[in-house]
């Protein structure tokens, strides 16, 4: 079969869930005979870099002013825009990767491209900014891709199909995950270490994780490992606007974090449930790969996977004294935890990386016209 090339546009490539979920579809279409043309506001300095595609580039910057930052936002999605209309019509799909790239989509619509949209977002402020780019994705899309039920059941647009593709761990979390679990590694290591690997935002709770871990300094043998999705200028900042308690690591972007996720002892994410809904929590799914008992947000995707008291619990991150109290309870409880522990790592089965390309086959060839071999 003849390769066709699709088009794939992402505004910044980080280290965060969305660039991650995309790196992975991408290298399933490769390994499926598709050419991919990938659009992002950078080159370096994220998971993207790995996709080994034909890698293209729009003008963006960011900025810690909200204006000037909306402002850039804009004039990117103009470059984008520009960049696929002189292109021309030599694409044979678009696949705009959540709300903000909506120049791509512009481009599709004018040149009479079909376009593909992959949602992963539902928490985007400021609300007007959201209204704009769900009326351009209206107008412009062919097809809708949402990445959990939870995020259809909010995010779902009338006159589309339900169209959900689960996401998966890499290749890489999957193979560390099967080769700890062969070698019979301990479930908890010596110290009870509870891990968290987010943005650098007050949004994803790292002040409330600061809290808990400052309320259990006085405790034996536990620790807390802060990995962020910031630059190491960026995570120095934070360390001087907060007081870091003894028992806290904080680190800055990580290429890999097999080496947490071994070490770990739980795995918490610790989202405000007012502020920022989970669309999944890919960090949730690669701990409990490793057998690691997870702690969510009520609200979410998460609630999905992890039901109360199975693989893990369900408490809001303004509850820090629940926190305190599980933390306690699941180091002292060994029995529970093994319990909890082997039931993360059976429900983190069902979202296997053969799973997700066979899922991902299926729905390219049903939105794209057998596109993928």
């Amino acid at each position: 079969m003849d390769k066709k090339k699709l088009v794939f546009a992402h505004l910044y490539n980080d280290y965060s869930g969305s660039p991650r979920i995309l790196s992975d579809l991408i290298k399933v279409l490769r390994r499926n005979n598709c050419q991919i043309e990938l659009y992002a506001g950078n080159r370096y300095g994220g998971v993207l870099d790995s996709t080994g595609c034909d890698f293209k580039i729009f003008w963006y910057r960011r900025s810690g002013i909200k204006l000037v930052r909306l402002l850039f936002y804009f004039f990117s999605q103009m470059h984008l825009f520009l960049k696929l209309i002189c292109k021309g019509k030599n694409i044979h799909r678009i696949h705009v990767n959540t709300y903000l790239p909506f120049g791509a989509s512009l481009a599709g619509k004018l040149l009479g491209i079909p376009v593909v949209y992959h949602i992963m977002e539902t928490s985007l402020r400021p609300i007007l900014l959201k209204r704009f780019l769900r009326a351009v994705m209206k107008v412009c899309a062919t097809d809708i891709v949402y990445l959990s039920e939870d995020l259809y059941s909010k995010e779902k647009a009338d006159g589309f199909r339900k169209l959900i593709l689960y996401p998966t761990v890499s290749n890489q979390i999957y193979n560390a995950s099967v080769n700890y679990r062969n070698c019979k590694q301990a479930i908890a290591p010596q110290d009870f270490i509870i891990l968290m690997i987010c943005s650098l935002r007050a949004y994803k709770g790292v002040e409330e994780f600061v809290k808990v871990a400052s309320k259990l300094e006085g405790d034996t043998g536990v620790r807390f490992q802060l990995v962020l999705n910031a630059s190491p200028e960026e995570v120095k900042v934070f360390k001087l606007q907060v007081r870091q308690p003894a028992n806290l690591e904080i680190f800055s972007s990580q290429d890999d974090v097999t080496t947490f996720l071994k070490e770990c002892s739980i795995m918490v994410n610790m989202s405000r449930p007012d502020q920022w809904v989970e669309t999944f929590g890919l960090t949730i799914l690669e701990a409990m790969f490793f057998g690691k008992p997870v702690i969510v947000p009520p609200v979410g995707a998460p609630t999905e996977y992890v039901e109360n008291g199975i693989e893990g619990y369900q408490v809001s991150s303004y509850e820090i004294d629940a926190f305190v109290e599980l933390i306690r309870k699941l180091m002292a409880d060994k029995k529970l935890y093994t319990y909890l522990a082997e039931n993360a790592y059976e429900k983190a089965t069902a979202y296997c990386p053969s799973a997700f390309e066979a899922n991902a086959l299926k729905l390219f060839n049903e939105t794209l016209g057998s596109v993928v071999s």
